[in-house]
């Protein structure tokens, strides 16, 4: 059973997440995706950066031979599987968001990034490795920049 007191800040993270989302500008919206992508994928960085002696994967085999490690092992590839969903679906969320009548080349431009992303992202998932994950990180980095300041210039709607 949940202890009360935690659940309550729970409650209280999760109302106040769903009235900013709820309460955001589509432009908003879209910086929100961006930052909560590159959460992701710090996350998923932060995990795999301990595993082994100067790798970026989780050693399985040690895993499954370490019984101190098991528990630790098993959360952190449920921590880097479940943040590098999360990603996936950010990314076709971008991707699906994309309006190619209004947009032209930017859009089919922006359509080719995000399948890359999504594309390093299920390889870093299948693979358990992070080293997929530094294009990616660049590649959203500079995009979200590129997006704030467009925002900040007016230069954009409601969509990347």
């Amino acid at each position: 059973m949940v202890d009360e007191k935690k659940r309550i800040p729970v409650q209280l993270r999760n109302h106040y997440l769903r009235e900013t989302v709820s309460t955001a500008s589509p432009a908003k919206l879209v910086t929100m995706l961006y930052d909560r992508l590159l959460i992701g994928i710090n996350r998923v960085q932060a995990v795999m950066a301990p595993a082994a002696d100067g790798e970026d994967t989780i050693d399985l085999d040690r895993a499954a031979v370490t019984p101190d490690t098991v528990t630790l092992d098993h959360e952190a590839l449920d921590l880097v599987n479940g943040e590098l969903l999360r990603c996936q679906l950010i990314v076709e969320e971008l991707r699906g968001r994309l309006d190619h009548e209004v947009g032209g080349e930017i859009a089919a431009n922006l359509a080719n990034l995000y399948s890359f992303c999504l594309e390093k992202l299920i390889e870093a998932n299948v693979t358990k490795s992070a080293t997929p994950l530094h294009p990616v990180h660049s590649v959203v980095t500079e995009l979200k920049e590129a997006w704030v300041q467009a925002v900040e210039q007016g230069q954009v709607g409601a969509t990347p």
